[in-house]
């Protein structure tokens, strides 16, 4: 018999043994094993790992004896998690350098996006590429079946968006499996995708010439609903967003207004409307998602940057453009608290922004370092900001993010486009004219980078490891390492105390006991095994390894005591162990009387690792 209690973030299991004297809250078969999880502690600085444990409790007794048993210690034993500094991969400052370049066609790299260690990339001659990330090999041309638009992918398929129709192809190959006309679909920068509905979002023009938010159903192709959004402006090609609560938001305008609309993901009902300010039309206008703060980055031509509630709307503040005759064209980066922009003059005076989060205030404001007209948007990473310059200069660029400064840069040819930077493996991928270009910016993971990576923000999870940007990195604040969340669930929308399995066992626990966060029977507990004299406790180790654990080290202390209440003290042999694959196996106690035995598991820095040489 299982028993759960009804706080979420302190459960307390105890498993059937026999007839027992009941204790306040179980019932009288219940509290002979216990586990008891700990709480987990706010307040310390943003980007900081805590360094987490939890407590399993057991007892057995001799054989013929039961003991007695009384309320779980939760409260008496503390919480088992300690704030401790960040694990980090100590890394030189990295040396950029150009890894490849490759020119298709007579058009530009203009979209791009990396999946499963493929630059997936839409050229504004309708070509569509699969090429190898690190070695720029050329895996497969599919032609008249892009613009500029990124593709996003889908089970097996991908998807890519030409004038009014999308095409399914096959990943790697780009074998065209079927197509999709649209009829009245713009030009847009990407397409939202939600994995768990199957559903796609675009802007529509409708027969009456009024825009339309549109939802397609995967895999049947069909129309779910679709939703005017107030206007007939001729150049609203602004993409929709994600936020990952089952809502779906877009900008629009009519002929005087700009709004920011969230509409039902399921149904289409709207769900807030929000004015923006004046203006016709919002061009390339795409909102980006902060999880943390549960806002909404928008932005407008000639108004400036305007912080959104999610929930409701509701403006936090608002930064107009303070530099005369410069506008806002390209989407905002948004990472640790600091949101950038890109502020457009053309053709060769653009300037660069970075504003607090929390209200809007700048932080720098500098000119661009090029002749750039400043329609280029920002990838992020640690400390760095990537972008390729655009207008007649034909850079790409490495900017101090914290100060604004030039850090590194490399004339490629060409001229400069308006894409977004896509970020994997410690790579950097540039869309320009007419080069797609690949540049080594340090070490990380072969995530996969979707178009402006999480939250629409730029920034790509593990996708470059420096000084500042660890695997261990926790956006959301939430004890779960962002490239954890995004290799377990494809996006960082989940908080350490949800219970993915619902087991009873919150995630966060699940991650520092190195359980299956997705299958219900894996939780982290004693069992007991056998009869008698011969009678176990048995506890799986895990060694702590793969994605979210690089730089850890998973460790187990086993405790003893008579009581529950009594003091607890380690059990010989079992102190501080170093976790492999392998069992804890604790045999019944030879002297009489009932002994309860504790788990502690931890995750702690290797270099900081007691015992280690």
């Amino acid at each position: 018999m299982l028993w759960i209690s009804e706080n979420p973030l302190r459960t307390t299991l105890a498993l059937k043994l026999g007839r027992v004297r009941p204790s306040k809250e179980a019932s009288s078969n219940d509290a002979v094993a216990s586990a008891v999880f700990g709480r987990r502690r706010r307040g310390y600085l943003p980007g900081n790992f805590q360094l987490l444990g939890l407590l399993v409790a057991c007892l057995l007794t001799l054989p013929g004896r039961v003991a007695a048993s009384r309320e779980p210690a939760a409260e008496e034993t503390g919480p088992a998690i300690v704030p401790s500094p960040l694990a980090t991969r100590s890394v030189s400052p990295p040396s950029f350098r150009v890894l490849w370049k490759r020119s298709l066609g007579t058009g530009g790299a203009h979209m791009m996006i990396v999946h499963e260690g493929i630059v997936y990339t839409q050229w504004t001659d309708g070509l569509l590429s699969a090429i190898e990330l690190r070695t720029g090999k050329v895996l497969a041309v599919a032609t008249n079946v892009a613009m500029a638009t990124a593709p996003f992918v889908a089970g097996e398929f991908l998807y890519s968006y030409s004038w009014g129709r999308l095409s399914e192809l096959r990943l790697r190959t780009l074998e065209l499996v079927r197509t999709l006309d649209m009829p009245g679909a713009q030009y847009f920068e990407a397409i939202p995708y939600d994995s768990e509905t199957r559903r796609f979002c675009l802007r529509r023009r409708s027969d009456t010439g009024e825009d339309t938010l549109t939802a397609f159903q995967l895999p049947e192709m069909t129309i779910a609903w679709e939703r005017g959004l107030g206007g007939a402006a001729t150049n609203n090609f602004g993409s929709a967003i994600l936020p990952g609560d089952g809502s779906v938001c877009i900008q629009a305008a009519d002929d005087t207004r700009i709004r920011l609309l969230s509409f039902n993901l399921l149904d289409g009902r709207l769900n807030w409307a929000t004015d923006l300010g004046p203006g016709n039309y919002v061009e390339f206008y795409n909102p980006i998602y902060d999880r943390l703060r549960d806002r909404l980055y928008v932005f407008t031509m000639y108004n400036g940057v305007t912080a959104v509630r999610r929930e409701n709307g509701e403006v936090v503040w608002h930064w107009p453009v303070p530099l005369p005759n410069h506008s806002l064209r390209s989407t905002l980066t948004h990472y640790r608290g600091v949101v950038y922009a890109a502020m457009f003059q053309h053709p060769d005076t653009g300037a660069y922004a970075a504003l607090d989060a929390d209200t809007g205030q700048p932080i720098w404001i500098r000119p661009g370092f090029f002749r750039e007209d400043g329609w280029s948007p920002n990838a992020v990473a640690g400390r760095y900001l990537f972008r390729n310059t655009h207008g007649p200069a034909t850079a790409v660029v490495v900017q101090d993010r914290h100060t604004g400064d030039l850090v590194w840069s490399e004339d490629i040819g060409g001229y400069g486009m308006c894409t977004s930077p896509v970020l994997s493996d410690g790579i950097a991928v540039f869309g320009t004219l007419p080069y797609l270009v690949a540049v080594q910016v340090g070490r990380g993971f072969p995530v996969n980078a979707s178009w402006a990576g999480a939250g629409n923000a730029n920034f790509y999870p593990g996708a470059v490891v420096d000084r500042e940007s660890s695997v261990l990195d926790d956006t959301d604040e939430d004890g779960l390492p962002d490239i954890w969340e995004m290799e377990t669930f494809g996006h960082r929308f989940v908080q350490g105390a949800d219970d993915t399995d619902g087991d009873g066992v919150n995630d966060l626990t699940e991650y520092v006991a190195g359980t299956d966060i997705r299958d219900p029977h894996s939780v982290p507990r004693l069992a007991l095994r056998g009869n008698g004299a011969n009678r176990t406790a048995i506890f799986p180790m895990r060694k702590a390894s793969g994605i979210g654990y690089t730089g850890l080290e998973r460790r187990y202390t086993i405790e003893t005591s008579r009581s529950l209440d009594g003091d607890w003290e380690p059990y010989a042999g079992h102190e501080n162990v170093l976790a492999g694959d392998r069992d804890i196996v604790i045999p019944a106690p030879l002297s009489p009387g009932a002994r309860f035995f504790r788990v502690r598991v931890w995750l702690q820095p290797i270099e900081k690792a007691v015992g280690r040489q």
